[in-house]
């Protein structure tokens, strides 16, 4: 779809984050719809939103106990 190629054309890694975030917030809501046509943007640009939250997610830091 030309609209699709137009829309993701140039699209930042940080921008493909975002979109990811999204992604994965309306699949929480369940609005499938949403979240779906998100994941269409992003495999348009060449991303995979689960790919892109697993580098966005930081682990939590290491406790300093014994």
């Amino acid at each position: 779809d030309e609209l699709v190629e137009e829309m993701t054309m140039g699209m930042t890694v940080e921008a493909a984050e975002v979109l990811a975030e999204q992604w994965n917030a309306a699949r929480r809501a369940r609005d499938y719809d949403t979240a779906d046509a998100l994941r269409v943007l992003l495999r348009a640009a060449g991303h995979d939103a689960a790919e892109l939250l697993k580098e966005t997610v930081r682990p939590p830091p290491i406790s300093a106990t014994p």
